[in-house]
């Protein structure tokens, strides 16, 4: 009788050395990946996460479609305030020099004194691109 539970006990052991050492890799693995899983801190940051990059007004793709606007909005005003630089350069050329205001008016109002005739020339090819365009 005490060999039989000698056997019985020295089973036991085995069997748990056995669980001990020789484990199943998925068993071990999904025990592990639960427990990770069910951690809240976890859990907080990936609804956090997918509020912040997905279901927010500010999400990803309206930012990334922002900085886009914004680079196109810097490309716009770089031009226009070199055409208001111009813009400023031909004003005060025009109040400092008379010679610059009588050749701007002649040339953009098409301006004239009074003993004299303007004729506008215009080319031969540009007839031509103005007559097929009516």
């Amino acid at each position: 009788m005490r060999s039989d539970n000698l056997y019985t006990y020295s089973h036991v052991i085995n069997n748990r050395w056995q669980n001990l050492y020789f484990y199943d890799a998925n068993d071990f693995f999904m025990r592990n990946t639960i427990k990770f899983l069910r951690n809240k801190y976890l859990i907080a940051l990936s609804a956090f996460i997918v509020l912040m990059l997905f279901i927010d007004h500010n999400d990803i793709f309206v930012q990334m479609e922002h900085q886009r606007q914004l680079k196109s909005l810097m490309t716009s005003k770089q031009f226009y305030q070199q055409q208001i630089d111009q813009t400023r350069k031909n004003l005060a050329d025009l109040q400092n020099n008379s010679a610059a205001l009588e050749k701007y008016a002649r040339e953009k109002f098409f301006l004239k004194r009074d003993n004299e005739d303007v004729f506008i020339v215009v080319p031969q090819n540009n007839q031509k691109n103005n007559q097929g365009k009516q």
